[in-house]
């Protein structure tokens, strides 16, 4: 499928009264899944256990943040 068939079948997708900010965000899920397997199809990943740990790293150190 094209970019432009995936936008049309998108926008095909959405209720005649959608807003300008919903078909914003469909469009930026859409970039982000195509960037996404532009990395993967050029090898650019994260081995699932490394970002395992990345996460891990983050709830720790935010770990009681915003908690007053």
């Amino acid at each position: 499928m094209t970019d432009k068939q995936l936008i049309m079948e998108t926008l095909g997708g959405l209720p005649e009264s959608a807003s300008w900010e919903q078909i914003q965000e469909e469009f930026s899920i859409l970039a982000a899944i195509k960037e996404g397997e532009r990395a993967a199809d050029a090898g650019e990943l994260v081995p699932h256990e490394e970002a395992v740990k990345l996460v891990e790293s983050w709830s720790t150190k935010y770990a009681g943040q915003g908690q007053q």
